[in-house]
């Protein structure tokens, strides 16, 4: 028998490099949980290589024999310059030290991470896969972050380098997509598999007790009779606050009965947080950081969800928020460009509206729209039900690990 054919009895294997990795919060730590979890379950034998301020290791590969995470302890900030270097250096030295696996996959924080999967598949033999959550260098100036255009062009042309080299790129969205294949990516290397929820929102039997506030008591947003509009997420300098701020200011007065509840960590909506000061908004709740079992019943509270995202960052990031605003069977207003991922879905499925974020009023008008056309209401309902199951994890679950597959056999 081949030497080939040999290696493809052998068990397959895997290892990603990403910032996070659970219990530490991060989305992209919560996608890459649940591949870790489905290809263990395959007979994978899966590697994590993240940076945790402890150092401690996970209790899946404590408990899981084909799971094995390498916490790098670090402390720093991984995205301001000098801490994205140091970052990214601290995890090529522990992915050096780490047994070869067929496939590295990298991730997109720390930016430029794919440079080191490009290094470290030489280096080791393996074939590497770039997944793209965040689109860097590109999103940065969008996130506030200021370079001078030589650094970002150099940074810009190193990343691309590193992705024509890669086996294959991972896109989150036909949005992306199109702006890689533009920027010189091709088309043959580009796989778009779309992010998920939380596969907790599609558990039939969900917890009952409520959302909770920050002292730990039953908000009972179920029982609150209000009109609810929740954003259920982060909020970055990518999402577009001025047309929310412009909403919630004008319903204040016009609908009273109309709320508006943010939920996530508390540093993200200061802003927010002023204006209500400052104008006395008393429409305008928030919440933390629900838990997992309390995460489905947060967001069967909504009534309308609101997604947001910059017309400048197009094609560079897709809101995870929207894929769980959907598995809660929830019609959507998406406030963002018209050739974006989550527009493409509100059209094709029908979930919802799509509010471009230089038009504020039409935003006012999109939420009462839902509030007083219950025609308007229940259709996007059935359209998120649709979305939905098109976007379960288990779909794009299976499309990862058979990508994984063609890979390691290239």
């Amino acid at each position: 028998m081949s030497t080939k054919n040999q290696s493809h009895k052998k068990q397959p294997s895997v290892l990603f490099l990403n910032h996070v990795y659970p219990p530490e919060h991060g989305a992209t730590g919560r996608v890459l949980s649940d591949v870790t979890h489905h290809l263990c379950a395959q007979d994978w034998r899966v590697g994590v290589i993240s940076l945790t301020p402890d150092g401690q290791k996970t209790k899946q590969s404590l408990s899981d024999p084909n799971m094995t995470h390498y916490p790098v302890k670090f402390r720093g900030k991984a995205r301001c310059s000098f801490g994205a270097g140091w970052a990214i250096i601290r995890l090529l030295i522990k992915a050096m030290m780490t047994p070869r696996h067929d496939v590295i996959v990298t991730m997109t924080d720390p930016p430029m991470l794919v440079s080191v999967g490009w290094l470290l598949s030489r280096l080791k033999g393996s074939r590497h896969v770039h997944w793209i959550h965040d689109l860097y260098p590109d999103l940065l100036p969008v996130l506030g972050y200021t370079t001078g255009p030589k650094t970002q062009s150099f940074f810009r042309g190193l990343s691309r380098r590193a992705m024509k080299r890669a086996d294959k790129i991972i896109s989150i969205g036909r949005c992306m997509t199109k702006h890689l294949k533009h920027t010189g990516i091709e088309t043959a290397k580009i796989e778009t598999i779309p992010n998920w929820a939380n596969q907790e929102l599609y558990n039939e039997k969900p917890d009952r007790s409520g959302a909770t506030s920050g002292d730990g008591q039953d908000t009972k947003l179920q029982a609150d009779p209000r009109f609810r509009i929740l954003y259920a997420g982060n909020f970055s300098s990518a999402h577009a606050m001025s047309p929310l701020l412009k909403a919630i200011h004008v319903l204040n007065k016009t609908n009273p009965e109309i709320e508006f509840v943010f939920a996530g960590q508390p540093e993200n909506f200061d802003r927010l947080i002023k204006e209500r000061d400052k104008h006395g908004w008393s429409n305008l709740r928030f919440l933390p950081p629900q838990p997992v079992k309390k995460l489905r019943a947060l967001m069967k509270s909504g009534d309308v969800h609101l997604i947001s995202m910059k017309t400048a960052a197009k094609g560079m990031m897709v809101p995870c928020k929207f894929y769980s605003a959907l598995a809660a069977h929830r019609p959507c207003i998406f406030v963002g460009p018209h050739e974006s991922e989550p527009a493409f879905v509100v059209k094709d499925t029908n979930c919802g509206l799509t509010i471009a974020p230089e038009d504020p009023q039409a935003l006012v008008e999109a939420i009462q729209r839902f509030r007083h056309e219950p025609d308007l209401w229940f259709a996007g309902q059935e359209g998120a039900k649709k979305a939905a199951e098109l976007y379960a994890p288990v779909n794009s679950l299976k499309k990862f690990e058979t990508l994984l597959h063609k890979v390691r056999e290239i």
